[in-house]
């Protein structure tokens, strides 16, 4: 299988032949990704002009994450990165609080090796342009396996079918009330 690069799309089945999206907004020698992961959801393998939509911003999680999900073939390609999307997919600057200080701690990835966090002594000036747009709660600091980003996924599915849920059954309670004035 032809390893995966910078910019490649790729779809991420979940259970009931249900499949996310991924992005690779970096790929280091070791075959570890840095991800935009998308909780948009398909009944049936997406194409590659499904993700043309898609911004960075749009993402609902955004992390580094093994590659086993993109080697084994679980997750397939379903476009390239080659046509040069001409967005720019940053790697962010993330933030953690350091739980036994209360300290905030600010850090970004090594681009060769993205199991190696950057450390930055305050918040740098760069956050705000790198993180343009982006949901700070999208941005998951520790590294996650490809089953991690699966669990995650699922569960964004979870509250979207939730939600679809009560929407439908306030739609049905308000045609009722109608029929019965």
């Amino acid at each position: 299988m032809p390893a995966f690069r910078a910019g490649d799309w790729f779809a991420i089945p979940l259970r009931f032949g249900l499949f996310a999206l991924g992005r690779a907004a970096a790929v280091d020698p070791n075959g570890v990704i840095l991800g935009y992961f998308f909780g948009r959801f398909f009944e049936r393998l997406p194409s590659g002009t499904e993700v043309l939509a898609l911004t960075p911003g749009d993402a609902d999680i955004i992390g580094v994450c093994d590659q086993h999900g993109l080697q084994s073939g679980e997750w397939p390609r379903i476009a390239t990165g080659a046509g040069g999307d001409p967005r720019d997919w940053p790697i962010p600057i993330f933030r953690t609080l350091e739980p036994a200080s209360g300290d905030l701690r600010w850090f970004t990835f090594d681009p060769a090796d993205l199991m190696r966090e950057l450390g930055l002594d305050d918040e740098p000036a760069e956050a705000g342009v790198r993180n343009w747009g982006l949901s700070m709660s999208a941005l998951v600091a520790a590294p996650m396996s490809w089953a991690a980003v699966e669990f995650a996924l699922w569960r964004c599915f979870r509250v979207y079918q939730n939600t679809m849920h009560r929407k439908y059954i306030a739609d049905m309670q308000r045609s009722l009330s109608v029929r019965a004035s």
